[in-house]
């Protein structure tokens, strides 16, 4: 399992997975701002540590710098598929999928990531869904105000 300093700052405020595999250390990338940045643009990521997506089914290396090992798991937590050594620049994705974790590519199954038929001991939490946009406390203002003319108009 890789250090606390040698995860990348904006993984390291991310909630920590908890139960999973010994020696893993998976990050939940729960809004969909996370789950859309993902790993892209970091220069290194411990090996054993992954970000788990959940609510995808496809994800996308645009903007990464090394090759991912993906383990898609089902709603209740059994790995479905895994892809080795998915380079930058691709796209995969896996229908079956209630989610996704990234890893560092290995150029192999390690000992210690998930194979596809095993079951993992906890389920995938929810992906935040936004109900709307988001309006800040000056569209409010604008909403409430009067039309130009007083509201009135004319006959």
């Amino acid at each position: 399992m890789g250090c606390m300093d040698d995860l990348p700052p904006r993984l390291r405020r991310l909630p920590r997975l908890p139960g999973p595999p010994d020696g893993l250390d998976i990050r939940v990338a729960a809004s969909f701002a996370t789950r859309l940045l993902g790993l892209a643009g970091l220069v290194a990521m411990p090996r054993f540590t992954g970000l788990l997506l959940p609510g995808t089914r496809s994800v996308h290396t645009v903007g990464m710098r090394f090759g991912l090992d993906l383990v898609w798991l089902a709603r209740d937590g059994l790995v479905v598929r895994v892809d080795a050594a998915v380079g930058p620049g691709r796209l995969a994705g896996c229908r079956a999928a209630g989610g996704v974790i990234e890893f560092v590519a290995a150029g192999g199954p390690g000992p210690l990531l998930p194979r596809a038929g095993d079951r993992l001991a906890w389920q995938l939490p929810p992906a935040r869904r936004i109900a709307g946009p988001v309006r800040s406390a000056r569209d409010e203002r604008r909403r409430s105000r009067p039309a130009p003319g007083g509201g009135r108009q004319r006959p």
